[in-house]
């Protein structure tokens, strides 16, 4: 009701200035010289849909006005105002300036196109479509005005605030600048329809009785919706995290309301619909303080103890030749194989490292070093023995 009445007030106070304006411009042409009254009444004499030639210059002149005006608003505001709230500390005035200077310059050129047109003689169904027109226009430029101020001062607060940017899911402030975007247009709209003489209540009403086949008939895209939401603010894992989702895994691209891009190892694009996110089993790899690694080691049996302890040594200096994996690791002697002297050896990769580089260069050193002490990797064989 507030924003149904704050767009009245402001479209009334813009008609009545206009009114007073017009009439004292009007006073003005009236007490112009002789030449400029020679020059209104030759013009007068030339007829076009209905009113004098000079009437549509005036009008004319009146929108070249308004656009000139603008237009010097704008380079004031960034050439005056501009640089006086640039030097403030704080940045909310220059989210304003910046996020109010399009809609008022629009405001301004519609204020001279309705002054230039309701000057004229035009027949009422013209004016009464331009002024529906016009009343929908005003009120598309109030939403429009609305939503940059707030989506700037949300996005300025939050996700441009270092402070607080490790608190918040940026991701969760533009789904909620989104929702917020969506009901100051659905609240324009349906004000605009009751301007223009349509009955809301009815309008409301049938929509909420086809909302109801709607939803039976969208089930699947409503249990998204929900899922979305459930996702945002449950916040399994955000963007740029690296998840496994059931066959699945890779680095999440974008979150959405009814899906999610995960962009798997391949480099292979997958969208999976939220409703199958939220029933599914999430392993958050980024998540972990660290990946666990573990590798499987045989050595042949002809290894002595002396060369089974070099070898248990070399794991543990694995950690200071790769610094991508934690100082700590575990080497273990385990078993005695079918055809080799089994190792096993557990390694933490730190956060942040690449999993699979990572890897290569722990396998790399570690075959390195077996090959050049002499350690040899037992393969599967098997001895026969023929008994004479």
């Amino acid at each position: 009701m507030f924003f149904f009445i704050s767009l009245m007030l402001i479209k009334n106070f813009v008609t009545l200035q206009i009114d007073e304006l017009d009439n004292c411009i009007s006073t003005i042409l009236n007490n112009q010289s002789v030449m400029f009254e020679d020059l209104r009444s030759f013009l007068g004499s030339y007829e076009f849909l209905g009113n004098d030639v000079w009437q549509w210059i005036l009008s004319l002149l009146i929108v070249i006005g308004g656009y000139c005006a603008a237009k010097i608003l704008f380079f004031f505001n960034k050439k005056v105002l501009g640089k006086f709230v640039g030097k403030t500390e704080t940045k909310i005035d220059d989210v304003i300036l910046n996020n109010t200077t399009g809609p008022i310059m629009f405001a301004v050129m519609l204020a001279s196109v309705w002054w230039g047109v309701h000057r004229l003689e035009v027949s009422i169904g013209v004016l009464k479509f331009f002024d529906y027109a016009y009343q929908l226009l005003v009120i598309m430029n109030v939403c429009w005005l609305i939503t940059r101020v707030l989506s700037g001062l949300i996005t300025e607060s939050w996700i441009n605030n270092p402070r607080k940017k490790d608190k918040v899911d940026d991701n969760r402030i533009r789904i909620i600048i989104r929702t917020i975007n969506w009901v100051i247009w659905s609240l324009g709209i349906l004000t605009a329809l009751n301007n223009m003489g349509l009955n809301i209540g009815a309008v409301i009403t049938g929509l909420g009785i086809g909302g109801v086949a709607f939803a039976l008939a969208a089930q699947d895209t409503i249990k998204n919706l929900f899922a979305g939401f459930v996702i945002f603010f449950d916040r399994p894992f955000k963007i740029g995290d690296r998840i496994k989702l059931d066959a699945f895994e890779g680095y999440v691209e974008d979150i959405g309301l009814r899906s999610v891009r995960i962009r798997l190892m391949n480099r292979q694009l997958v969208t999976v619909s939220t409703s199958q996110v939220i029933d599914a089993a999430i392993v958050n790899v980024t998540a972990e303080p660290a990946k666990r690694i573990t590798v499987d080691l045989g050595l042949t049996y002809d290894t002595t103890p002396e060369k089974m302890q070099l070898a248990l040594q070399i794991l543990r200096d694995t950690p200071t030749a790769v610094g991508q994996i934690e100082s700590v690791s575990y080497p273990y002697f385990v078993e005695y194989g079918g055809s080799s002297l089994n190792l096993k050896y557990l390694y933490d990769i730190k956060t942040g490292e690449d999993f699979y580089e990572t890897q290569s260069k722990v396998n790399l050193y570690i075959l390195t070093q077996f090959n050049k002490n002499g350690l040899e990797f037992a393969f599967p064989t098997q001895t026969i023995y023929v008994k004479k």
